[in-house]
C-alpha cells in the first residue's frame, strides 16, 4: 500500500515535469514561428545599463529586445544587436480598409529605409527611470543631429540584418557640453584676469581722488547755477507778449516797404518817362535794392526769433542742455500771427 502511494506520487511529479518542459517548447515554437526583424546599431558611448534582453522602444512601445551587446576592436565601436517583434507593428490590409495585419520583413525593411534616408529614424540610449538601467529608444531626429559620427563597418557578408545608425543620448550630450565647458573653465587665464582687475580699480580710484575731477565738478556746477540765472533772466525779459509785438512790427514795416516800392513803381509807369538820367536810375536801382535787402533782414530776424524762442524753451524744459547738447525730439512750431 505504501509503495503503491510512492509510485502515484513519482508518476504524477514525472508528468508535472514532462508537462512543464513541453509547454517551454510549445511557448518556445511559438515565438520562434512569429515573424521577426534584425537591426543593429554602432554606439561610441558608454552602454552601462543595458543588457541583452533590454527592450527596444519606438516612441515608449515596445516593440523588441537587445540579443547581444558585442564590441567591434577595430573601430572600438560597441555593436548592439536587436530583435524587432513584427506583430508588434501593424499595416492596414490592401484591399480591406478598417483591418490591420502584421507587417512583412520586407515591408518592414523596406519602409525602415525610407525613414532612415528621409526622415531621419535613429537609435539612442535612454534610461529606464533611477535604476540606472538602460533600453534602446527608435526616434526621428533633426538633420544637425541626424549626421553620421563615425564609420561604420561594412555589413554585407552578414545578409538578413538593417542597419541603423545612432545618435548620442541626452546623457551623452550633457557630459559632452559639461566637459566642454569645464574644459574652458580651466583655460582661463584668472591671475591674470585678477591682475587686470585689480589694475582697473586702482586706475578708477586714482581717477576719483584726483584733484582735477574735484575742481571739475565744481566748474560744472558753478555753471549749472550761472546757466540758470541766466535763463531766469531771459524769460523775464524776453516773454512771448513782446515777441509777439515784435513780429508783429516787423510784418508791419515789411508790408510798408512792399507797398512803398509797389507806388514807385506804379507812378513811373504812368509818368511814360521814358529817359531817365544814369543818377534817377541809379536811385530806383537803389531803392529797389534796399527793400530786397530789407525784406532779407526781416526775414531773418524772423527766423532768428523762432530760434531765439526755441532756445529758451529748451533750455526752460532741461536746463543742461546747453552742456549736453539738444535732445532729440519733434520740432518746435515758428510763431505766426
Amino acid at each position: 500500500m505504501q509503495s503503491d502511494s510512492r509510485f502515484k506520487l513519482g508518476l504524477f511529479v514525472c508528468l508535472s515535469i514532462v508537462l512543464f518542459i513541453a509547454v517551454m517548447i510549445f511557448l518556445g515554437a511559438l515565438d520562434r514561428f512569429q515573424a521577426k526583424g534584425y537591426l543593429v546599431t554602432f554606439v561610441a558611448e558608454s552602454v552601462q545599463g543595458l543588457t541583452p534582453g533590454s527592450e527596444v522602444k519606438y516612441q515608449g512601445v515596445p516593440i523588441g529586445t537587445v540579443k547581444d551587446i558585442t564590441l567591434e576592436m577595430e573601430s572600438r565601436l560597441i555593436r548592439i544587436d536587436m530583435e524587432i517583434n513584427l506583430s508588434k507593428i501593424r499595416i492596414p490590409e490592401v484591399g480591406e480598409p478598417g483591418k490591420f495585419i502584421a507587417i512583412s520583413r520586407e515591408a518592414f525593411y523596406q519602409r525602415l529605409k525610407e525613414s532612415v534616408e528621409k526622415k531621419g529614424l535613429r537609435c539612442s540610449l535612454a534610461a529606464a527611470g533611477i535604476t540606472g538601467m538602460k533600453y534602446v529608444e527608435l526616434e526621428y531626429v533633426k538633420a544637425s543631429r541626424a549626421a553620421e559620427k563615425f564609420p561604420i563597418p561594412d555589413l554585407k557578408q552578414e545578409g538578413d540584418v538593417f542597419y541603423i545608425p545612432s545618435v548620442p543620448s541626452l546623457f551623452s550630450d550633457l557630459r559632452s557640453s559639461v566637459t566642454n565647458i569645464l574644459a574652458k573653465l580651466e583655460a582661463l587665464d584668472y591671475q591674470g584676469l585678477m591682475q587686470k582687475a585689480e589694475q582697473t580699480l586702482a586706475h578708477a580710484d586714482t581717477l576719483l581722488t584726483n584733484p582735477r575731477i574735484n575742481s571739475i565738478l565744481g566748474n560744472l556746477e558753478k555753471s549749472s547755477r550761472t546757466l540758470e540765472d541766466t535763463m531766469s533772466n531771459l524769460r523775464k525779459t524776453l516773454t512771448p507778449e513782446k515777441i509777439q509785438d515784435l513780429l508783429r512790427h516787423s510784418n508791419a514795416t515789411m508790408a510798408a516797404v512792399r507797398q512803398l516800392s509797389e507806388v514807385v513803381e506804379k507812378e513811373l509807369k504812368e509818368a511814360e518817362i521814358k529817359q531817365l538820367s544814369d543818377k534817377s536810375q541809379l536811385t530806383l536801382d537803389s531803392i529797389r535794392n534796399t527793400s530786397t535787402q530789407f525784406q532779407d533782414t526781416m526775414s531773418r530776424i524772423d527766423s532768428a526769433v523762432d530760434a531765439l524762442i526755441e532756445l529758451i524753451q529748451m533750455l526752460d524744459n532741461d536746463p543742461s542742455s546747453l552742456i549736453h547738447g539738444k535732445k532729440r525730439g519733434p520740432a518746435m512750431p515758428a510763431l505766426s500771427e
